[in-house]
């Protein structure tokens, strides 16, 4: 081996001392097959990782060859972190990531190839079911509308039995279920998660070119958690690593606890009859405390389960106790107690350090409530549960349609997100009678639009009318009969008893219910009426993000889209910080100073404590090269080139060698807070390269209305560099109605030329920019590409910006014509509707409407700063002894929010002032902390003018728009194209686990969220009968799921490194619950307190 040699080149010497024997003789092994049974907290990542080091540093192994195949992305992040502190910058050329990303990025390598779609995206599981329910609707399946945990059921049948793990056949009926739904995706280009373990099977299977490049491209695959693959994913194994090929294994069959998803135990045992691999096992635990240890076994022992021998080498027995009680709020008030008890007891103990894990989703959700009603920082983690927020569905949904514009379930969202629930209902059931997807229901409701509208108009005079002056129900319904004797007669293409005529089931009972069914059905005609208008603002909307892509990253899409898709003045602050005097020309100088390497010292005279507050806060903005150069005054030597960002008062400077700048109009901490938001707000930049068209026409039907003139102004860096304007000569007369509108005549376009030659100079000159036009997504471009087929020409694919859009989402409500907008910014206009007027008027209120969007989006960054600025504007105002003077509004108002941010739960800025203690008795010392802790509070609330009874105060700290908007960054290096796709399939892959740990806050997850990761401390809630074990494994035929139940709780106790206290209560959600049966093998390991 390498080892016996020479000296061991570094990293690998102090790797190599952190190894006991049995870790050393298997990452040094020579064996082309290795498998480490590896119990918990036996150092399996750190075996994994340095089994990686020695084949780069030792073997000499191309990083690029080395494939690690892991359980969870989080798994994979920690896992290339680790690498990256021994390999450095070779780190990067080890591949890590799960199965399921694995083959995804052997499928895009493949799209297009055999059953590959090209540009192929990846279908969450809400997708899945969509497709699923089309497919049942379409087969027309026993004339029922299947629930949803049914169509559960059958997306994991069909997973089953592609993956090898079922011995029943699909039935023919569901065997052409399975057929329809690959069929909905596959036109959607869409795969679901199975798709990409079983083509990627498929092509390694059928492709031999393939499959020898693989294998020779991965040379050394090493897997983590062999336990929890499944039969599809042992396959893929055999193909990647043949007999002669070089692999690795770690498993451990006691914490297999994935078999409700296909995961097989026993595949480690088929790997050995394989490859019959060199076997090690590793008995040494450095995790858990003896006393916690003993108890996981014990559980174990209990249940039969063959024990392997682990000894832990932690020191210390720990703690290990059993807490009753009678009811859950009981059991939540002894958690909020107990953990500030043992925080109270050792100082160092971070709130991140404890855990609260329990088996089912609902416990954890009481328990959030319960605990940030008691003030405790905690954090739920709960991947998916962040995606099913509505505003999250909105923004995936919208980058889901620029991805691929025929997505189905993301148009559904958008729509469902802007029409009435019973309007909605009515669209699906429209498509699910045509057995068809959502688009084919909007398109047959829309050629019938004409009806609906009059249907709409005949409801409405009604309403105002006749039905108004009913002096009864009876009246009422006497009077609609007369108004719609054959109901609202749209039979023809929806269906009568959901759209418009008198329910059965109402016909038959009192005048008021019938009355009532009949306004239920009118007010859906009203919903359906605005359909139009709804899918114009989509695509508006859509065109909008796709204009100026080139100059964006994925995080500024994101926050555009978040404006977009917020209601006016959600989530925005106060006040526009470019308008602070000076404070642009200031940033200007700091990003120099800072681009130059020039350290900058941030000092606040009046509060020292203050500048690391506020350091912090500008360190939050700025790259990791650019942080590094700003410091807090006195926390080093300064240079002599040094500047010196100072906040006294109501004024920021920096000064300098060379450099001079000064903002004022707000206190010192809240400039820099502006600061920070105007450098956040600079991410966005404006469209400054542009086209501007405008058509004048014959009427408004788009598709029948001729083109009499055509114009365009072209602008380069915000000004306009060209223009181009003709116009054309119509086949037949304009109608006077046009002439009354734009003021064009027969006369003048008689010797206009015809479409042909003036389109074709028209098109050239717009070339392939980024195109602006008022209402143009919806009217003038597609008549320009309806113009361009009829003539012959090649279509025009350009991204269009449609300026009315942009202006409806600043001034909902308002007018936003083109003439509107001219008044409402004074814009100087010539001949109003001819097109090059038009074209030069849009151009300045363009211009106009991208400051505003910009001022938007400006006011809605930097929420998460706001905690440090309001603290160290608390301190610089005199903190508890003297609030200092009152703020104007805009200041008071942030400062108001900064406070709540203080206060809420997951916060840990307060703790920077915790003073130090001034006794040996960690006890009282933690009673100090926090009696300290309670004056601030206190001083920090009434500065505020708020109370401790102020609505949402102490609640969680990060709004799901901040929380979403932490998972962007990591794709940005990308360009946007690949960026985008490469964040979606991030998100349909999305797991739990991957939130863990986001802040200093006690982490509330399931115990399957939880495998994997080690806390100090773990509270494990819900032993409980039906609750661990479960119901339905209490009630299984199968021994196996019991069992697994028993595997589950081992998972959880070992989480535990020190402290461990297990709950259960006599009534959980108003039910008794009897004493889980496996708390009789811990005996006499805990004792139940009394």
């Amino acid at each position: 081996m390498a080892s016996a040699g020479g000296p061991l080149p570094q990293p690998w010497r102090e790797l190599e001392r952190e190894l006991n024997p049995r870790q050393r003789e298997a990452v040094f092994s020579a064996a082309p097959h290795c498998l480490v049974l590896a119990g918990p907290g036996t150092g399996k990542t750190r075996t994994l990782v340095n089994r990686a080091v020695y084949l780069v540093s030792v073997a000499g192994e191309d990083p690029g060859a080395i494939l690690t195949l892991t359980f969870t992305r989080k798994a994979a992040r920690v896992m290339l972190e680790r690498l990256a502190r021994y390999l450095g910058e070779e780190a990067a050329r080890l591949r890590t990531g799960t199965f399921h990303h694995f083959c995804l990025e052997l499928l895009r390598g493949c799209a297009g190839r055999g059953p590959v779609p090209r540009d192929f995206s990846v279908a969450d599981e809400p997708r899945q079911l969509r497709a699923l329910e089309r497919a049942w609707s379409r087969l027309g399946l026993a004339g029922r509308e299947p629930d949803e945990r049914e169509l559960r059921g059958l997306l994991g049948r069909f997973g089953a039995q592609r993956a090898g793990r079922s011995g029943e056949a699909l039935s023919p009926l569901q065997q052409e279920l399975f057929s329809e739904y690959q069929r909905l995706l596959r036109d959607e280009r869409a795969l679901d998660f199975d798709d990409l373990l079983d083509l990627s099977r498929q092509l390694l299977e059928t492709d031999a070119a393939l499959l020898a490049a693989t294998r020779a491209r991965w040379r050394r695959v090493l897997v983590d958690e062999f336990q929890d693959t499944d039969a599809l994913q042992y396959r893929l194994l055999r193909l990647l690593v043949p007999e002669a090929g070089s692999s690795f294994v770690v498993a451990d069959d006691q914490q297999s606890i994935y078999a409700w998803r296909g995961a097989d135990r026993h595949n480690p045992e088929r790997y050995r009859v394989d490859y019959a691999p060199l076997v090690l096992r590793l008995e040494e635990n450095y995790r858990n405390r003896e006393t916690i240890l003993s108890g996981a076994l014990a559980v174990l022992r209990a249940g039969g389960e063959a024990v392997p021998p682990l000894v832990s080498r932690t020191g210390g027995a720990g703690s290990l106790r059993l807490e009753a009680f009678a009811s859950e709020r009981e059991e939540a008030d002894f958690l909020a107690a107990d953990i500030r008890r043992a925080r109270a007891r050792d100082r160092r103990l971070r709130w991140g350090d404890i855990a609260i894990l329990y088996p089912k989703h609902a416990i954890g959700e009481y328990l959030e409530t319960r605990l940030m009603a008691e003030r405790l920082p905690v954090e739920l983690v709960s991947g998916r549960a962040l995606l099913a927020q509505e505003r999250i569905r909105r923004v995936v949904a919208t980058l889901r349609l620029l991805r691929h514009g025929g997505d189905d379930e993301a148009l559904a969202t958008l729509l469902a997100a802007r029409l009435d629930e019973s309007a909605y209902a009515l669209l699906r059931r429209v498509a699910r009678q045509a057995g068809d997807s959502l688009r084919a229901g909007l398109e047959r409701i829309l050629r019938g639009g004409g009806r609906l509208r009059a249907a709409r108009e005949r409801w409405q005079a009604f309403q105002s009318g006749a039905g108004a002056a009913a002096a009864d129900d009876a009246a009422w319904l006497q009077a609609w009969r007369t108004a719609f004797p054959e109901g609202f007669g749209l039979t023809a293409f929806l269906d009568a008893e959901a759209v418009g005529e008198l329910p059965a089931t109402a016909a038959a009972g009192d005048a008021g219910a019938r009355r009532r069914a009949a306004e239920a059905a009118g007010e859906r005609l009203v919903q359906l009426s605005r359909l139009p208008w709804l899918l114009e603002g989509i695509v508006a909307q859509l065109g909008n993000l796709r204009a100026g892509q080139a100059g964006r990253g994925l995080s500024q899409l994101v926050r555009e889209i978040f404006l977009e898709t917020a209601d006016p003045e959600e989530g925005e602050l106060p006040g526009d910080p470019a308008a602070l005097p000076g404070l642009p020309a200031l940033l200007a100088a700091l990003r120099e100073a800072l681009r130059r390497g020039r350290r900058v010292l941030l000092e606040t005279p009046a509060a020292p404590a203050a500048a690391g507050l506020l350091v912090d806060l500008l360190r939050g903005g700025l790259e990791p090269w650019h942080a590094q150069c700003l410091l807090p005054a006195g926390a080093a030597a300064a240079p002599a080139d040094a500047l010196r960002l100072s906040g006294d008062g109501q004024r920021l400077s920096l000064q300098g060698a060379g450099v001079q700048a000064e903002a004022s109009g707000a206190p010192a901490a809240l400039l820099v807070f502006r600061l920070y938001q105007l450098w956040r707000g600079a991410e966005h930049r404006p469209l400054r390269d542009f086209v501007v068209f405008d058509l004048e026409t014959t009427g408004v039907d788009r598709e029948r209305c001729e083109v009499v003139e055509v114009a365009a102004v072209r602008v380069e860096d915000g000004r306009e560099v060209a223009h181009f304007a003709t116009l054309l000569r119509p086949r037949g007369p304009i109608p006077p109605a046009a002439t009354a509108v734009h003021g064009i005549t027969d006369a003048m376009v008689a010797a206009a030329p015809p479409p042909g030659p003036a389109l074709q100079g028209f098109l050239a000159f717009l070339g392939e920019r980024d195109l602006v036009a008022h209402n143009g997504a919806n009217y003038d471009y597609p008549i320009l590409r309806r113009l361009a087929r009829e003539q012959g020409l090649a279509l025009p694919r350009n991204a269009i910006f449609d300026s009315l859009a942009l202006a409806r989402q600043l001034h909902p409500g308002e007018g936003n014509r083109l003439e509107d907008l001219v008044a409402r910014y004074g814009v100087r206009a010539e001949a109003r509707h001819r097109a090059l007027a038009d074209c030069r008027a849009l151009a300045a209120v363009f211009a106009r409407l991208q400051a505003e969007q910009l001022a938007a989006l400006r006011r809605r960054s930097g929420r998460e700063a706001l905690a440090p600025a309001a603290l160290a504007h608390f301190l610089l105002s005199g903190g508890e002894s003297a609030p200092g003077p009152a703020l104007v509004r805009e200041d008071a108002a942030l400062f108001t929010a900064g406070v709540r941010r203080l206060l809420a739960s997951g916060s840990g800025w307060l703790d920077r002032l915790a003073p130090a203690a001034e006794t040996a008795d960690a006890a009282a010392a933690g009673e100090a902390a926090a009696a300290a802790r309670r004056r601030l509070e206190a001083a920090l609330l009434a500065a505020a003018g708020l109370t401790a009874e102020a609505p949402d105060l102490f609640t969680g700290l990060r709004s799901e728009e901040e929380r979403f908007l932490a998972l962007v960054p990591r794709f940005d290096e990308l360009f946007l194209g690949d960026s985008l796709a490469a964040f979606l399939d991030f998100l349909a892959l999305y797991q739990a686990p991957d939130l863990a740990g986001g802040g200093d806050a006690v982490q509330l997850m399931t115990i399957h969220a939880a495998k994997g990761l080690e806390f100090e401390r773990v509270y494990l809630v819900g032993l409980e009968e039906n609750v661990l074990p479960g119901y339905y494994a209490l009630r299984s035929s199968d021994p196996e799921e019991l069992a697994e139940e028993r595997r589950l709780l081992f998972v959880a106790m070992t989480r535990a490194a020190s402290a461990l206290t297990l709950t259960r209560v006599e009534s959980r959600g108003g039910f008794r619950q009897a004493p889980s049966r496996f708390l009789a093998g811990l005996a006499p390991a805990v004792q139940e307190s009394p």
